[in-house]
């Protein structure tokens, strides 16, 4: 779960917290809420990330896909919101313009996806623009 976390927090801090005049404009606390929750019990293991950050803009998401090929414009339409989102754990997908040593290659939550399945864990998110953004994974440690 520490590099889960890393990346979660990194992509906060990249791509879902806003600049202190967005903070304010939307009436938000100057200061960004990262939240983690991990909770044990029998046999089971609870992990859930939440940022008060952007969320995820569906739009901005379907249009990056469709220019960096990932899904056919034709095919877009008939989409849902939350299958245009699980875009985002798709190897190669970004939503920057420019790469960085700490973003922009479109590794970062596809590796979580990758975790997540090669420790047999559950993974649900969910989001709302402009307001936050969630993760929770959940794995049996008893298999």
């Amino acid at each position: 779960l520490q590099d889960v976390s890393t990346q979660l927090i990194r992509n906060s801090l990249i791509h879902g917290i806003e600049s202190d005049d967005e903070r304010q404009k939307r009436g938000k606390d100057m200061e960004a809420l990262l939240k983690i929750d991990i909770q044990q019990e029998n046999g089971h293991i609870s992990y859930t990330y939440r940022d008060d950050g952007r969320g995820l803009d569906i739009e901005k998401i379907k249009q990056k896909a469709i220019r960096n090929d990932l899904i056919d414009e034709s095919k877009v339409k008939d989409m849902k919101n939350s299958e245009i989102a699980r875009l985002i754990f798709r190897d190669g997908f970004t939503t920057l313009d420019t790469t960085s040593k700490d973003a922009g290659r479109g590794e970062g939550m596809s590796m979580i996806k990758g975790m997540v399945s090669k420790y047999k864990g559950k993974m649900k998110f969910a989001f709302s623009k402009g307001s936050y953004f969630e993760l929770s994974v959940n794995f049996n440690t008893q298999e």
